[in-house]
């Protein structure tokens, strides 16, 4: 996790939200076969064990992927009925993809590994040294006559191979700090940065880390309450395996090492929540650090999905009570 944080440039800010998976991993852990070429239906197997939908079998009897390891969102759109759309836009698709990371922050950028080489971008025309466009016109000016499968919003996309990974960003500024290495990278992020270490130590396949302001209007419900006055300013997700087992870490970034030991007791509260408890069982928590890690256990054959749902709608143990 640390080495994918490292390879894109550090952004600081209120929401954060970074996502990295290594698909060839998850993939194998998973079973299945990700298609060398375009075939719908192998694809929906291969997207759907990876992101959380049953991919077979019917009823109570459905199988669901073992790891989550959603692909990255900057390639959606390759794995439908535009793939052969994108693949001309962009020179690649989703199927090329080996790993990524993926920021979204104000300066969104996604970094790819695969069988990336200059040949990938050739026939797009550069914008900068080095600096290639998917469509034209100033960055994030959106022009909706422009809405392609690669920028559904209509913004032109800027890109870059370098050293067979490959970036692709509606920053011009972004992509040349990557190409050029940034001084500081999002594994220095106060909080995402000691979590990412937290997780590789975990050993998971994915993850998905946000940092902000986790405080919500209280419509979730009373489930968060214990941390009323343990407020987190990070949490990380990290998906994994154990003897073909499903297995789920949650590292949480507190303010100092006295506020991560005072937290342990109500986390476990929190997880113990009949909501939360539905899907995750805690195997172990502890502090250490800055950091609380609650190292889990799945119930139901989607729950290790059910945890990125959580992740994304802010519900427990993911927010803390309105003040």
């Amino acid at each position: 996790m640390t080495g994918a944080l490292a390879e894109v440039p550090l952004v600081t800010g209120d929401d954060i939200s970074v996502a990295t998976a290594d698909l060839v991993r998850a993939t194998e852990i998973n079973g299945v076969d990700r298609p060398a070429t375009f075939n719908p239906k192998a694809i929906f197997v291969w997207e759907a064990s990876l992101d959380g939908r049953p991919f077979s079998g019917t009823g109570d009897d459905r199988d669901y992927g073992t790891v989550h390891a959603a692909p990255p969102q900057v390639g959606r759109n390759s794995l439908g009925s535009k793939h052969t759309e994108f693949e001309e836009l962009a020179g690649w698709t989703t199927l090329d993809v080996d790993s990524y990371v993926e920021v979204r922050a104000p300066h969104d950028v996604t970094v790819l590994t695969g069988a990336f080489d200059d040949d990938t971008l050739a026939d797009l025309p550069e914008v900068e040294p080095g600096v290639r466009t998917i469509g034209e016109g100033p960055d994030r000016k959106q022009d909706l006559e422009k809405v392609t499968p690669v920028s559904p919003v209509g913004w032109p996309m800027r890109t870059s191979v370098e050293d067979g990974n490959l970036a692709i960003s509606p920053s011009t500024e972004t992509v040349q700090s990557w190409r050029e290495g940034p001084d500081s990278s999002m594994a220095d992020h106060p909080a995402l940065g000691p979590i990412a270490t937290a997780l590789d130590e975990e050993d998971v396949v994915s993850a998905r880390l946000e940092a902000g302001d986790f405080r919500s209007a209280g419509l979730q419900g009373s489930e968060a309450e214990p941390l009323a006055d343990h407020p987190f300013d990070g949490v990380g997700v990290g998906w994994g395996a154990q003897d073909g087992e499903p297995r789920v870490v949650v590292s949480y970034h507190f303010a100092d090492d006295d506020a991560a030991s005072a937290a342990v007791e109500p986390l476990r509260e929190v997880f113990d929540a009949p909501t939360v408890a539905e899907d995750l069982v805690i195997e172990e928590i502890s502090a250490d650090g800055s950091l609380v890690t609650a190292r889990l256990s799945t119930v139901k054959a989607n729950s290790q999905h059910s945890v990125a749902a959580r992740l994304q709608r802010r519900d427990a143990p993911f927010y803390l009570p309105a003040r």
